[in-house]
C-alpha cells in the first residue's frame, strides 16, 4: 500500500525532485534519543500535530544521508525495526531494520476490545491530536495497530481475530479503500469506517494540515 501523502502544486514538485535524489539506503550513523529535537518538533507543529502527542509516542532520531543531517522522529515496530519520519525529507515514514507492524496497547481492561487501524503512524499522531474534537465516539481505551508496509498485511489480518470492534482511519487511496472494504466485509457488523471525516483529503495527516479551515467549515468548535 502506498502511504505517501498528497502534496499540491509547487510544493509537490520541489519536494518530489529532492526526494528522488535522497536515497535512504545510504543512511548511516542513526542515533535514537528519548526526545525529538526542537527541529523535528517544529516540523510537526507546522503540520498541527500536538507537541504533547509527539513527546508521548515518539523518540527522536538523527541520521546522515547523502551529506544531509536529518532530524526526525521514530517509533519502533513489533520486530525491532524503526519507523523514521521527517516532514522535510520524507513523504511517508521509512522503515530501518526489520519490517513489522506498530502496536500501541491501551491502558485498562475494557469489557469490549476496540482496535483502531492506520496505514502509518503520522495518521495515528494526527488522530491523537484530533481525538477530543473529531473522534470522541472512539473509546480512548482502544488499542492501535499500524500497518507501516504492505508486506505486513497478512500479520495485521491475523491480529484482528482478537478484537470485538474495529475503527478504520485508513487512506482514501485505491489501496486504502480496498483494505477498508476487505475488513468491512469480514467484520461488517463490528466495523466503523471514519474516513468520511477527512474525505476532502486522501488521508488524515493531510486533513490536519488544514485543521482550522476544515473544522470551521464543518462548524466543529475546538
Amino acid at each position: 500500500m502506498s502511504t505517501g501523502k498528497r502534496l499540491e502544486g509547487k510544493e509537490k514538485a520541489v519536494k518530489g525532485k529532492f526526494l528522488k535524489h535522497l536515497n535512504f539506503g545510504y543512511a548511516k550513523h542513526i542515533n535514537v534519543s528519548p526526545e525529538p529535537s526542537e527541529e523535528a518538533i517544529e516540523e510537526l507543529l507546522r503540520m498541527n500535530i500536538s507537541k504533547d502527542v509527539i513527546n508521548w509516542y515518539c523518540d527522536g532520531v538523527e541520521l546522515e544521508c547523502m551529506n544531509c543531517v536529518i532530524h526526525g522522529i521514530s517509533m519502533k515496530n513489533l520486530n525491532g525495526g524503526l519507523e523514521i519520519y521527517s516532514d522535510k525529507y520524507c513523504q511517508s515514514p521509512v522503515t530501518f531494520g526489520n519490517k513489522g507492524l506498530t502496536y500501541v496497547k491501551s491502558k485498562g481492561a475494557p469489557k469490549e476490545l476496540h482496535l483502531i487501524l492506520f496505514a502509518d503512524y503520522i495518521d495515528f499522531l494526527a488522530y491523537k491530536t484530533l481525538h477530543d474534537c473529531l473522534f470522541k465516539e472512539i473509546p480512548e481505551c482502544s488499542d492501535v495497530l499500524i500497518l507501516n508496509d504492505v508486506s505486513n498485511l497478512t500479520e495485521m489480518m491475523k491480529m484482528l481475530d482478537s478484537y470485538d470492534h474495529f475503527h478504520l482511519l485508513l487512506p482514501l487511496s485505491i489501496a486504502g479503500r480496498t483494505l477498508s472494504k476487505t475488513i468491512e466485509g469480514l467484520h461488517e457488523s463490528t466495523t466503523t469506517n471514519h474516513s468520511m471525516k477527512y474525505s476532502c483529503f486522501q488521508r488524515l495527516s493531510d486533513f490536519i494540515r488544514h485543521k482550522d479551515t476544515m473544522l470551521n467549515a464543518s462548524k466543529i468548535k475546538l
